[in-house]
C-alpha cells in the first residue's frame, strides 16, 4: 500500500485523480456487491421498471445510512453494521482497504465524510451526471477542508453503461465545461473505462461527469468520501454529514 499510495498521491497532485487497479479483491468485491444489492432490494421495491424509476428519482444515489449524519463514532458503527448493511464493508471504510488508502494519501488522519452507492438502471437515458466537481455541493456555511472521492467500480464500466469522464487538473476550467449539449464532452476529457474492483480517486475540485447507462444491466459503483478534517456547519458547529475518524 505504501508504494501504491505514494504513486497515487503524486498523481493526485499532478492531475487531480489517480487510478487504483484492483483496489478490491474478488472477496471484497463480492461483499460490497452483495451489500449494494440488499440496499437496492430494501429501498426500491416492485418490478424492475419501478425500481429503475425509483433510482432515477433518487438521482441514482443510494446513501448507506443517511440517518447517521452528525452521529457519534459509536452510533455510526452500530448503524453501519446493521442489516441490510455489512459489517465487513463497514470495516473496509474504517480500518481496511479504503480507509488505509485515504490516510496514506493524506499522510495524516482521515475522516469518513460520505458513503454511497451510485446505481444506474439499465437503458436509462436520463441517468447521466452533468459536469461537476464534488465540493460544489457544499453549503455556503460549511467550513471547507479538502476531501477525496474513492469511486470504486462494482461492474466493468465503459462508455456504453455510463463510465466517468474526467478533465485532468491541468485542463480544469473556472466554470462548468458544459456547453449547450447536456453532457457535451470536451476533447481533453479522459474516458475512465474500468474493470470491476478498480477505483478512481478524485480530489473534490476535479471536474468530471458520466454518461447514461445504455446497456441492459445495472451499473453499480461505490463512492465513499474522506476528508482531512471534519466538515462542519459554521453556524451550528456540527458536521454537515459524516465525520468518522478512520485508520
Amino acid at each position: 500500500m505504501h508504494t501504491l499510495a505514494k504513486e497515487a498521491r503524486q498523481a493526485l497532485e499532478i492531475q487531480g485523480f489517480a487510478v487504483i487497479p484492483s483496489l478490491l479483491d474478488a472477496r471484497s468485491l463480492d461483499i460490497v456487491c452483495a451489500e449494494c444489492e440488499r440496499i437496492l432490494e430494501t429501498r426500491c421495491t416492485c418490478s424492475q421498471s419501478t425500481i429503475s424509476q425509483q433510482l432515477l428519482n433518487r438521482g441514482c444515489i443510494l446513501e448507506t445510512c443517511p440517518e447517521a449524519a452528525s452521529c457519534s463514532e459509536a452510533s455510526f458503527a452500530s448503524i453501519r453494521q446493521a442489516w441490510p448493511l455489512s459489517r465487513s464493508a463497514s470495516a473496509m471504510l474504517t480500518a481496511g482497504e479504503l480507509s488505509g488508502l485515504a490516510c496514506a494519501l493524506f499522510g495524516s488522519q482521515a475522516y469518513l465524510y460520505n458513503d454511497q452507492y451510485i446505481v444506474k438502471p439499465p437503458r436509462s437515458h436520463s441517468s447521466g451526471f452533468a459536469w461537476h466537481h464534488d465540493s460544489q455541493w457544499l453549503p455556503d456555511n460549511a467550513a471547507y477542508y479538502p476531501y477525496i472521492s474513492i469511486w470504486v467500480a462494482l461492474d466493468d464500466v465503459d462508455e456504453d453503461n455510463g463510465c466517468l469522464h474526467i478533465l485532468p487538473k491541468w485542463r480544469q476550467p473556472q466554470t462548468s465545461p458544459r456547453d449547450s449539449a447536456e453532457h457535451a464532452l470536451p476533447s481533453e476529457s479522459i474516458v475512465m473505462s474500468l474493470t470491476a474492483g478498480d477505483a478512481v480517486v478524485m480530489t473534490d475540485k476535479l471536474w468530471h461527469c458520466s454518461g447514461p447507462n445504455r446497456s441492459s444491466h445495472f451499473r453499480r459503483a461505490w463512492m465513499p468520501q474522506f476528508s482531512t478534517q471534519p466538515i462542519t456547519c459554521q453556524i451550528l458547529k456540527r458536521p454537515i454529514a459524516l465525520a468518522i475518524p478512520v485508520q
